[in-house]
């Protein structure tokens, strides 16, 4: 993390908070639970050096929370066996899959693409955040089919309220990190018919 900070758009803070967040859910969960946010930093890396926004963007602490928010419930409710391991990554990879649609859809409006599209947005979140922790589920593939159809309706939903509220939002930027936060954590939902 710290070799890609020259090619980030996070500040100090919120480096060492994604690297706090990685360790957190590999120590809390396990390694896999690290893979999803792992996934959207490399991501955010590449999107940043494509884009060349360093220096344009200051990413701070709040874009970190926003991923705390969406994928440590996950974590701590299968450290304290509410939801079973496979349930609870399965939830981390969905929300991280949310999470990412959302970013790309955000980032896309920043940089000034005319059109909204949700459905790139979600393959992209699903392909790039949701198959990393999903594929050490394979084992029970065909239970995954119909929880993960549901979460990319969800991921789709969550990007098109996403885009809405971004429009019309005159509160502080850390509340717009909570929203997409939350709405991301909301898309995670359908991993509880995951068994």
């Amino acid at each position: 993390m710290l070799t890609g900070s020259r090619w980030s758009t996070l500040n100090g803070g919120a480096l060492l908070g994604s690297v706090l967040l990685g360790y957190g859910c590999a120590v809390i969960g396990d390694w896999r639970f690290a893979l999803p946010p792992v996934a959207v930093f490399i991501c955010h890396v590449v999107t940043t050096r494509k884009h060349r926004l360093t220096g344009k963007i200051d990413h701070r602490l709040d874009a970190v929370l926003s991923h705390t928010i969406a994928s440590m419930p996950w974590i701590l409710a299968a450290d304290f066996g509410l939801v079973s391991m496979a349930t609870a990554l399965a939830g981390v990879s969905f929300a991280m899959g949310a999470q990412l649609a959302i970013l790309d859809t955000a980032t896309h409006t920043w940089i000034g693409r005319p059109a909204c599209t949700p459905v790139r947005s979600v393959m992209k979140g699903f392909i790039v955040a949701s198959l990393p922790g999903l594929v050490w589920l394979w084992p029970a593939v065909m239970a995954l089919v119909l929880p993960t159809a549901l979460a990319l309706g969800c991921m789709w939903l969550a990007t098109l309220l996403f885009h809405k509220i971004d429009s019309v939002y005159r509160g502080h930027v850390t509340g717009l990190w909570i929203i997409k936060g939350l709405l991301a954590l909301a898309a995670s939902a359908p991993a509880f018919v995951f068994r």
